[in-house]
């Protein structure tokens, strides 16, 4: 399977990048970088273990963010053809936003936002759309785990991720729609795949939520050293040797 990249034209730009390098991660929360010959704690929002990112003495983007204790978050960090990665949640988040804007995920053309965080039986996914005369719901997770040539989720168990797929499984069965759409924000990847060791319960709930009609689509993503984020495939496929597996 081979991606496609659908446009040179960049996605958006985030300004105000800084050049960091990588030391150590001190919580799911906080990590420990080297600016300007000093050492600084910043904000990572992407809970993942993100131990094949993070990775100590890697070049890493920071944007400066107001208020409280720690005065940088982490945007992204340097990967394969000198590109990066974008493990930041809140960029993806504004990327997909961007990108559902502009018409530029195929199987979304037409719809436009109704609400995000909407609340669905116990839990509260990601983004409520209308499309035509239709509601559609939408999960969205970080998938920046490089398996090979495949983009993966997830790297550590998440009975957050589980109840979410369990909660899109239920609205199928009754004849809504759904989807998990996996920021697969990781340069030249290939296609996505379930991580079975990072969560075997969550690799089969995708399983069964293929199975049952949920929409299990990812979008491929990339972050230049300007800070330009790219879009490389948005319907990058489902890898062959999981879905044969099914």
């Amino acid at each position: 399977m081979t991606s496609s990249s659908s446009s040179s034209d960049p996605i958006l730009r985030i300004g105000g990048l800084i050049r960091a390098r990588f030391k150590r991660r001190l919580n799911r929360f906080v990590g420990l970088v080297e600016l300007d010959g000093r050492e600084e704690e910043v904000h990572i929002t992407n809970t993942g273990r993100l131990h094949d990112i993070l990775v100590p003495g890697r070049e890493v983007l920071l944007r400066g963010i107001g208020g409280g204790r720690l005065r940088y978050r982490l945007i992204a960090a340097r990967d394969v053809e000198g590109l990066y990665s974008i493990p930041d949640v809140r960029t993806q988040s504004m990327v997909f936003e961007r990108l559902l804007e502009q018409g530029r995920i195929p199987y979304l053309a037409g719809c436009n936002l109704v609400s995000r965080n909407p609340r669905v039986g116990g839990s509260m996914l990601d983004y409520l759309l209308r499309c035509g005369d239709r509601e559609v719901l939408i999960e969205t997770k970080s998938a920046v785990l490089r398996i090979g040539e495949a983009a993966s989720y997830p790297d550590c168990p998440t009975t957050r991720g589980q109840r979410h797929v369990r909660e899109l499984i239920r609205l199928v069965s009754r004849g809504e729609a759904s989807y998990i759409i996996f920021i697969s924000a990781l340069p030249r990847v290939r296609c996505f795949k379930p991580y079975r060791d990072g969560d075997p319960e969550i690799y089969r709930l995708l399983g069964e939520a293929l199975k049952a009609g949920v929409g299990v689509k990812a979008i491929s993503i990339y972050m230049d050293s300007r800070g330009y984020v790219y879009l490389e495939n948005p319907d990058l496929p489902l890898c062959r040797d999981w879905v044969e597996e099914l």
